[in-house]
């Protein structure tokens, strides 16, 4: 990820209680970006939906692997990217969960983009309209 303004990283066990920590870090963001609470709001649940996926391929594939988050600011659009650490595949497409997390996903954001992770997993980047 290009250099951002105020700039966290997480990496995490990919299991269902990361997501508590995933969303407390979240959490500070409002302060700390200075963004309003509703697009806060809208990052947390986009962000949590990308994690559940990575937790739930985790948990199909057997090999619990990493949960990567990375975010900050980019000229004043959110900007996150979630991981995992398995071998899938760079965009979802069987018509699954993977389905429904990415509509809500793309209804959040104003971006969002499918890929490889540095050093192999999935990757997910999020852009939000900057805040109001």
């Amino acid at each position: 990820m290009s250099a951002l303004q105020d700039p966290f990283t997480l990496t995490l066990p990919a299991r269902a209680t990361s997501l508590a920590v995933v969303r407390h870090v979240l959490g500070g963001a409002q302060q700390a970006w200075s963004i309003d609470p509703d697009l806060l709001d809208d990052v947390r649940l986009a962000v949590a939906e990308a994690c559940i996926g990575v937790v739930m391929r985790a948990d199909a594939d057997g090999a619990r692997g990493l949960l990567e988050v990375h975010g900050g600011l980019d000229h004043g659009h959110v900007v996150v990217a979630v991981r995992d650490t398995g071998t899938g595949r760079a965009s979802p497409t069987d018509g699954s969960a993977d389905h429904l997390e990415l509509t809500l996903i793309d209804a959040l954001t104003e971006h969002v983009s499918f890929g490889l992770a540095p050093g192999g997993g999935r990757e997910i980047r999020m852009t939000f309209p900057p805040s109001a």
